[in-house]
């Protein structure tokens, strides 16, 4: 939860170092990311977007090229703008395998 959502950067990193970025800077003053769903087959891009944003959306840069999938992954929050404050209440990793 997040009062501004257009201060985020939300950036997840693979095993091997190699990050892509899920959002930036998307929803101006508009409130939260709820229930969101970062998915290279999402048929909305992220920044056709609007805050809050919930539901499937695709990432900024594809999560497709974070290969291995073994090891420890980094989920990275920045609020680039004070005094606003946020909440990261959970997230979860999926992978799907072919």
């Amino acid at each position: 939860l997040h009062t501004f959502t257009g201060d985020l950067t939300v950036t997840l990193t693979n095993p091997a170092a190699t990050s892509a970025t899920l959002f930036a800077r998307r929803g101006g003053a508009g409130q939260n990311l709820v229930d969101t769903l970062f998915l290279d087959a999402c048929a909305t891009p992220i920044g056709d977007g609007f805050a809050p944003f919930t539901g499937c959306f695709g990432p900024e840069t594809p999560l497709s090229d974070l290969a291995p999938i073994d090891g420890a992954w980094l989920l990275t929050m920045s609020d680039f703008t004070s005094p606003d404050t946020g909440l990261l209440e959970a997230w979860t990793l999926f992978f799907c395998v072919p």
